[in-house]
């Protein structure tokens, strides 16, 4: 059982509450679903739950957390281990080992448990969430979505009576969210306690027994999943909440790639550690467009990304702007390239600092960007501590204020409610109707159909 009573959260260096008499209680056995739009307080709740909140810094607490009947500010971080299991939104924040067994049962291993301990928790993990044929695996050779499984497994080998997940699906495809959603069925019938927070709702509505949402620091309402589904398109999007039901899959362009104006990538190949990750890559983005690149996790979309900012060797192939053959320094030069993983390219003492980089010169239009993009309230905030979503945005900021022809974005609306996601879209459509390249590699539908983005194919000969 969880409950939160009359709970108000303030991070270290922050003038504003994260929660504000934040009351709610899930209990045991339940699955819960928090939904909300960004910086609600979806994830100060969960990092409440699991303890991580009240060990180290300045944040400032009052109101009272418990999980089964204790209060978590009372226990140490390795006793909320064994309690409360964690699987947060980027698997790689939380992997720590080479191979996937050895990752499973690393937690077990921090607390001395037996070897045959370890290796009934192992079986029991892989079987609950659906890794068994990843075992002999090095956890560097795995997809995003196999991550995120080992990263589900590794918290119920400890076998918590309470599991928290902060937006679980934000960096997967389809397949890989079907996944998901049939691990939580199976936590569900084993008992678990489950608080998951999520914009994605439509793949954990059939699961979850309620769903809590939280709007200013504190629960604003409560729901059925039916009557989530019932609401209308007006009334769901009041609420800053994206589709509850599953999106129809997207069209692929048949364009053939043409010369002229914009970037044209032709033959490419690459490859890692000796293996070919793609070959044979040929689409044209042209300028004044909006592309989309969308496909499975693990056939190297984000390598594609990198390849085309000139940050990975290509093998073979050529990519080009405006007809014009680039060198890997031209197109450092050209494109700017917004991660996946946002917290690798997020350097600054401040939001604002994050964006110029000392940079006086850069100031205004840095503020001008940043009012864009919603964080003019953020200035002096450190980027660590805000919120998944507004991180992703920042990282978005530092790429428009380099004004660049090219903008490459990895997966940049993981993260993000409607409201947000469609401010997204409107930025990046202004971009490329100013003349900008831009090139979305997601596996966000809603965002796509939203935008209205023209599908490129995707490499047939992906491996």
């Amino acid at each position: 059982m969880i409950e939160l009573r009359e709970v108000t959260f303030t991070y270290a260096g922050s003038g504003h509450p994260a929660l504000r008499d934040c009351s709610l209680r899930v209990e045991e056995g339940e699955t819960v679903l928090l939904a909300g739009m960004s910086g609600c307080g979806k994830s100060t709740v969960l990092n409440l739950v699991n303890g991580l909140l009240f060990h180290g810094g300045e944040n400032r607490v009052g109101g009272e957390v418990t999980v089964d009947g204790a209060p978590v500010r009372a226990r140490e971080p390795w006793e909320m281990a064994s309690h409360v299991g964690s699987v947060f939104q980027n698997p790689k924040s939380q992997l720590f080992n080479l191979d996937v067994a050895d990752e499973i049962v690393f937690g077990l291993e921090n607390l001395g448990a037996s070897h045959d301990a370890m290796e009934e928790a192992l079986a029991r993990a892989s079987a609950a969430c659906g890794v068994e044929e990843l075992l002999g695996r090095s956890i560097f050779d795995l997809s995003g979505g196999e991550k995120q499984r080992v990263a589900c497994a590794s918290a119920y080998a400890l076998d918590p009576s309470v599991i928290v997940l902060d937006e679980p699906s934000a960096n997967l495809d389809e397949a890989g969210i079907l996944g998901l959603r049939k691990i939580l069925r199976t936590w569900r019938l084993a008992g678990k306690t489950v608080l998951v927070a999520e914009h994605r709702l439509w793949y954990a509505l059939d699961v979850a027994n309620r769903v809590l949402y939280l709007r200013g620091g504190r629960v604003e309402g409560e729901y059925a999943p039916d009557a989530l589904l019932a609401l209308t398109d007006e009334e769901r999007e009041e609420l800053g909440l994206r589709q509850a039901s599953r999106p129809a899959p997207l069209v692929v362009s048949a364009d053939e790639p043409a010369t002229g104006d914009g970037l044209c990538a032709r033959d490419l190949a690459a490859s890692h550690r000796g293996r070919t990750v793609w070959s044979g890559v040929t689409f044209k983005a042209p300028r004044g467009s909006l592309c989309a690149i969308t496909g499975p996790n693990g056939t190297g979309k984000s390598t594609l990304a990198r390849a085309l900012c000139g940050l990975v060797r290509r093998d073979a192939g050529t990519v080009s702007l405006d007809a014009v053959a680039l060198t890997r320094r031209r197109q450092r030069a050209s494109c700017s390239l917004v991660m996946q993983d946002v917290n690798a390219q997020l350097f600054g003492e401040s939001v604002l600092d994050e964006v110029t980089l000392g940079d006086a010169s850069l100031e205004a239009r840095a503020l001008f960007v940043l009012g864009e993009l919603d964080l003019g309230d953020y200035l002096d905030r450190h980027p660590m501590s805000l919120s998944g979503g507004q991180r992703q945005r920042l990282a978005v900021a530092d790429c428009l204020a380099s004004d660049k022809d090219v903008l490459v974005l990895d997966e940049p609306t993981s993260g993000l409610d409607m409201f947000h996601m469609r401010e997204m879209g409107h930025l990046l459509r202004r971009l490329a109707d100013a003349g900008t390249c831009v090139i979305v590699i997601t596996h966000d539908v809603e965002f796509v159909r939203e935008t209205q983005a023209v599908v490129l194919p995707w490499a047939c000969d992906a491996r």
